[in-house]
């Protein structure tokens, strides 16, 4: 009997063919979805959740943000108010250091006046005691007589033919003829108080005798008296008087040493050994300096200074710094501080917001894992209600096909020319209504609540006995099942359901490897749970497409019904594991299934209940 109906018989699994390969899915069924369900509610409300929390998210770093721009703020006006601090301070010694020069500058000119003036009265004493001893000797009356006092040291009277007369006082002999010969180089008035009548403590005159111009008088006087008086009117009583409490010294110098000072040079720099004191007496303007000095440090004013006789001096003037240093180095480590504290300021802000966020972050991790659960639960809910119905319209119809196929096949006699095409039509009716059968039963399985019936078992074994039975399909269709074991511990696993995970993995990698292709499955165990990977050498799957084939009802192959690895997946994570999918067009597939041990799984349900109290509470 043969049947000539369109069609007929091309349900029946057609024969590999060599040098063509199989993808696991050839094409794709997916049924439209209205986007106003439970699902599309829940996806809308996660989306919108999201939104939320990335603005959020944004607005709390805002914080560490404006944080970070006051602390800079603050930092920058502690930097100005510390560079003002000290600035203020520089200048006020400055200002010191300059009134104490003003001071010693105008004192000197003084004292130079003062002293030219004592001078020309000094000479014209001289002067006039020497005109009088000459008229007293004129007029024979004593020799000592008018000028008579202690102060007069020497009184000559030099007659037209050489002869003196007269006290010679300190002068030795052997010194008297060139003492004579400086005095007649002399001018007449003349005061001498150079080196010559200074080396016998003098001061000399000489001046024409009155009433012979041929003769010449010669009066000296002791010098200290006149030295005495120069050092209580000159310099160096004004500097003393500045020297005191933080003013360390006031000193005049050049090149040719030191001038004058106060109270003494211990704390001054040599001139060939400090090469600032030429350049500040070459530049001609006032400078000031920090150095350091006999273990104190000194801030120092270099002012040069034009003497009286036309020679350019610098004027030194050095008060105690320690002060000053002292202040700057406490706003220094004032404004060290408050880095370090605005640092910390904005250290802390920043970790808080960073807790903050990531609790936030988990926070809405866990509410949208909820989200998705409840999304899932009333997925699964309505595709089991769906599901029902299906199998409860199917299978009656279907359970009376197949007893008519087995009356036919047991009760129908044939002629023996069509026996064959008869026996093959009614196994072809009977594998048919069984592939819908089961067909049926995964829409019901994936539909339905799972109750899992966990019992201990050896993962090899439990992993040897789901792929045994797929074996002889495989010897069958000329693919080599290859299986590495590298498990030697027990697992906890519903053992119908894990042979149901295994059967589709396989099933699915047969479908996808031609003949003479390679499937492996590898298990191994670890101490957080056992891995199964089931890989296949076949055509494989497109990156695009590896998303799309987890979801419910998407197949890519024309027997296909979408419904194995969906289900395969959630019963993985029935187990609280995983189920994952890698795969490269042209390089073949690997599934890997992943069933923790039973602390991984209750650490994980205590984690999910406290995500749930977490989200219940916020």
């Amino acid at each position: 009997m043969t049947d000539s109906r369109p069609g007929a018989g091309s349900d029946r699994k057609p024969k590999r063919r060599a040098g063509l390969t199989h993808n696991r899915f050839d094409s794709m069924v997916v049924p439209d979805r209205p986007a106003t369900g439970p699902a599309g509610v829940g996806s809308s409300l996660v989306d919108k959740e999201h939104a939320t929390s990335t603005r959020g998210r944004r607005f709390i770093w805002a914080v560490p943000a404006v944080t970070l721009g006051v602390g800079l703020a603050v930092l920058a006006h502690g930097h100005w108010e510390r560079h003002r601090v000290s600035g203020e301070a520089t200048r006020m010694v400055q200002a010191h250091l300059e009134s104490i020069a003003s001071l010693v500058i105008e004192g000197t000119r003084e004292a130079a006046a003062a002293t030219a003036v004592v001078y020309e009265l000094s000479e014209e004493h001289l002067s006039t005691a020497a005109r009088l001893f000459a008229m007293a000797r004129g007029t024979g009356a004593g020799a000592v007589a008018p000028v008579s006092g202690g102060a007069w040291r020497t009184r000559l009277i030099i007659a037209a033919d050489g002869k003196v007369h007269g006290d010679w006082g300190p002068i030795p002999n052997r010194s008297r003829e060139a003492f004579l010969d400086r005095m007649e180089r002399a001018g007449r008035g003349e005061m001498v108080d150079d080196s010559v009548p200074r080396s016998y403590g003098l001061q000399c005159v000489r001046e024409r005798h009155p009433l012979d111009d041929r003769m010449m008088t010669v009066i000296c006087r002791d010098a200290a008296t006149f030295d005495r008086l120069r050092r209580e009117i000159g310099i160096g009583p004004l500097m003393k008087g500045l020297v005191k409490r933080d003013v360390l010294y006031v000193a005049l110098q050049d090149e040719t040493g030191i001038l004058a000072v106060a109270p003494s040079a211990e704390l001054l720099s040599a001139w060939n050994r400090d090469g600032e004191l030429g350049s500040a007496l070459q530049g001609g303007h006032r400078t000031h300096r920090i150095r350091h000095a006999g273990g104190r440090t000194v801030f120092e004013g270099l002012t040069p200074f034009e003497m009286a006789d036309g020679t350019t001096a610098l004027l030194r003037v050095g008060v105690d710094a320690t002060t000053l240093d002292t202040l700057k180095r406490n706003t220094s480590r004032r404004y060290g501080i408050m880095v370090a504290l605005v640092a910390s300021v904005v250290t802390l802000v920043s970790i808080l917001t960073w807790l903050y966020s990531a609790w936030r972050a988990h926070r809405a991790q866990n509410e949208r894992a909820l989200a998705e659960q409840e999304r899932q639960r009333r997925h699964w809910e309505t595709i089991g209600q769906m599901a029902g119905t299906v199998a409860h319209e199917i299978r009656n119809p279907l359970n009376t096909v197949g007893m008519v196929a087995q009356r036919l096949g047991r009760e129908f006699a044939v002629p023996a020319a069509e026996k064959a095409e008869f026996s093959e039509l009614v196994d072809l009716l009977r594998s048919e209504s069984d592939r819908v059968n089961r067909v049926v039963t995964e829409f019901l399985e994936l539909g339905r609540p799972l109750a899992l019936e966990r019992r201990s078992i050896g993962a090899d074994r439990a992993v040897i006995d789901a792929v045994a039975p797929l074996r002889l399909r495989a010897e069958r269709e000329g693919v080599r099942l290859e299986l590495e074991d590298r498990c030697e511990g027990d697992v906890e696993v519903d053992v119908t359901r894990f042979r149901q995970m295994m059967t589709n993995l396989v099933e699915n990698a047969l479908d996808a490897v031609s003949a003479g292709g390679t499937i492996t499955v590898r298990s191994s165990c670890g101490p957080d749970g056992l891995q199964v990977e089931v890989a296949d050498d076949g055509a494989g799957i497109d990156q695009t497409r590896i998303e799309a084939v987890l979801e419910p009802f998407v197949s890519f192959k024309s027997r296909g019904t979408g419904l194995g690895l969906p289900l395969v997946k959630r019963l993985a994570e029935a187990h609280g594991g995983t189920f994952t999918i890698e795969s490269n067009a042209g390089r073949g597939t690997t599934a890997r299934v992943f069933i923790p041990t039973m602390t991984t799984r209750s650490s994980k349900r205590d984690d999910s209940h406290a995500g749930r109290d977490t989200a219940g509470r916020g």
